[in-house]
C-alpha cells in the first residue's frame, strides 16, 4: 500500500511539474506575441501618419495645379485682347486662311478624360482660329 501512495505522489508531482513547464512556455509565448502586436500597432500608426501626409501633399499639389489652370485660362475675350496687344504683326503669304484642327484619339481609357480633352482641344482650336481671323 505504501508503494501505491508513493507512486501516486510521484505521478502527481510529475504532472504538476509538466503542466507548470507548459504554462511557463505558453505565458512566454503569449508575452512575445503581445509585444509583436504592440510593435505592429506602432508600425500601423506610423504608416497611417505617412499616408495622411502623402494624401495632404497630393491634395495641396492638386489645388496648386487647379489654381494654375484657372489663372492661365481666362475667358476668350480677355485672352485675345491681351494677345493682340503683345503680339507683333505677322505677314502670311498664303491665299487661304490657316485653320487649326486637333485629331481626336480613337483609343481612350476613360470617357470623362476623353470628353474633357476633346472639349479643351475644341476650345483651343476655336481660340487659335479667332486669333488668326482677327490678325488677317
Amino acid at each position: 500500500m505504501m508503494v501505491h501512495i508513493i507512486s501516486e505522489v510521484v505521478v502527481l508531482v510529475g504532472l504538476t511539474f509538466y503542466f507548470n513547464q507548459k504554462n511557463k512556455k505558453l505565458m512566454a509565448h503569449i508575452e512575445d506575441l503581445a509585444q509583436r502586436v504592440e510593435e505592429q500597432e506602432d508600425l500601423l500608426q506610423k504608416h497611417d501618419r505617412i499616408i495622411k501626409q502623402v494624401v495632404d501633399h497630393i491634395g495641396k499639389q492638386q489645388q496648386v495645379i487647379q489654381q494654375n489652370v484657372v489663372s492661365t485660362r481666362p475667358n476668350n475675350k480677355l485672352k485675345t485682347a491681351s494677345l493682340k496687344k503683345v503680339s507683333k504683326p505677322v505677314l502670311v503669304k498664303e491665299t487661304q486662311p490657316i485653320r487649326v484642327h486637333f485629331a481626336q484619339k480613337e483609343d481612350s481609357d476613360s470617357d470623362s478624360d476623353y470628353d474633357s480633352e476633346s472639349d479643351l482641344d475644341a476650345e483651343l482650336a476655336e481660340e487659335l482660329n479667332d486669333l488668326i481671323d482677327t490678325e488677317a
